[in-house]
């Protein structure tokens, strides 16, 4: 059997091509394609993923561990009539080489392959912050919600911008030659999957795959809500009162903005400034050039140069709102009147 594991990383479409995977769970099967069902966490294999961790925190511990989770799934690899298997998480992107070792040990006999897919790091920057951001439950027992702080070293907001060095531990077990690097920019990710598992993603086949699939899993938000959600994390330390105002700012911003939600395709401003976006595009210059080259590309597409960001493209400032001081006020007089409060 020929084994694809799909790594992430995270923001780049992953949700995407596992809600496709495991919708079409049965269609694939018939193709002779397995997404094993075992371990399937959010239509994931995130529970073997998250157990590969150098350091697993407590909050992400599920499932049966490594090795649980392990011959789990291979008992399902070893009993399919399938002659491919993918396996998917984009908790795979960071993870402990020794771990990737007991991986590879237990495929041994197996034909596997890596697909991962890497972003450019100033959008990938903002989509992590972002996503970091509206799930930082405590921001005050976590030092602060700015940015700004992680910009001399964009790696410290998240290791999955890390580009050469994940996957370099990937390429240090199975070989450098089993890695199937891509870019979210060329195309549809999910399209990517499809043809990594041998099918035209330009024909019949791929589009009744994916007749009925959402366009966007990851809508968009505007930046408006964003800046006002940075701000009232900064604020508002009790979690009750913080989601209730949250709520109300929610719903003001999007009368504001024409009184409706993004369409699917919206395209938001960056939050980022022009020099800001060039600053972490150099940070991680050189670690891609090397990326890149050792993949035959004969240049690098992330680098300062190749993505032309100049002063005058136009950015939206988290900080730069004057109503949401203002709004924020408002919903908490609204909460203070509400009964029970």
């Amino acid at each position: 059997m020929k084994i694809l594991i799909h790594i992430g990383a995270h923001k780049t479409g992953t949700s995407s091509i596992q809600f496709f995977m495991h919708r079409n769970y049965e269609r694939l099967l018939d193709l002779g394609i397995l997404y094993p069902r075992s371990g399937i966490r959010r239509y994931g294999h995130h529970a073997l993923a998250l157990s590969c961790k150098a350091n697993e925190r407590r909050s992400e511990r599920t499932g049966l561990g490594r090795d649980g989770e392990l011959e789990m799934i291979m008992r399902e690899i070893e009993s399919s009539a399938a002659d491919r298997c993918v396996l998917s998480s984009e908790a795979f992107f960071v993870t402990d080489p020794r771990n990737i070792a007991r991986v590879a040990s237990a495929m041994k006999e197996l034909d596997v392959r890596i697909l991962a897919f890497v972003r450019r790091p100033d959008t990938m920057f903002m989509s992590i912050y972002t996503n970091r951001l509206k799930k930082m439950k405590n921001p005050q027992k976590q030092r602060n919600t700015d940015y700004r702080r992680y910009l001399e070293a964009p790696d410290q907001l998240s290791k999955d911008l890390a580009y050469e060095e994940q996957i370099d531990n990937w390429a240090s077990v199975f070989g450098r030659d089993k890695i199937d690097l891509r870019r979210v920019e060329t195309g549809d990710s999910v399209d990517a999957m499809i043809e990594a598992i041998g099918i035209d993603p330009a024909g019949s086949l791929a589009a009744e795959l994916k007749e009925g699939m959402p366009l966007r899993r990851n809508k968009a938000r505007p930046n408006e809500e964003l800046g006002i959600l940075k701000l009232a994390k900064e604020n508002i330390a009790d979690a009750e009162i913080l989601q209730r105002v949250w709520s109300y700012c929610r719903e003001a911003v999007s009368h504001r903005s024409a009184g409706s939600a993004l369409p699917e395709k919206a395209t938001v401003k960056p939050f980022l400034s022009p020099s800001e976006r060039r600053q972490i595009v150099k940070y991680f210059e050189e670690s891609n050039d090397r990326l890149f080259a050792s993949f035959g590309y004969t240049s690098n597409p992330y680098s300062v140069e190749s993505l032309a960001i100049t002063d005058d493209i136009e950015f939206s400032p988290l900080d730069n709102l004057p109503y949401a001081q203002e709004l924020i006020d408002e919903a908490l007089r609204k909460v203070a009147n509400t009964p029970g409060r």
